[in-house]
């Protein structure tokens, strides 16, 4: 039987942007306000999840089974995500 290579998050580097890494705590609550419109917690938890799992499949080229890794997410529950908000 073939061992399995466990992935951790090392094998992922987040690659943040120096005007995000550099950025005054003011300047990201601005982009958060700028990306989230009105107080709706629903609307809000959509638009973090969908950028996540966008994120974290471009980061595993499509592999939903290591983006649920990344996403600390079972590999079901990312395929119902992946349903709700028409991610393909």
């Amino acid at each position: 039987m073939a061992e399995e290579e466990v992935l951790v998050p090392e094998n992922f580097p987040l690659k943040t942007p120096p005007e995000i890494r550099n950025a005054a705590p003011q300047d990201t609550a601005e982009r958060m306000d700028d990306m989230l419109h009105g107080f709706s917690l629903k609307e809000g938890k959509e638009i973090l999840e969908t950028h996540l799992i966008r994120r974290a499949l471009a980061a595993t080229k499509g592999n939903r089974t290591k983006a649920s890794q990344l996403l600390e997410i079972s590999h079901p529950s990312l395929l119902s995500k992946l349903k709700i908000y028409n991610i393909s």
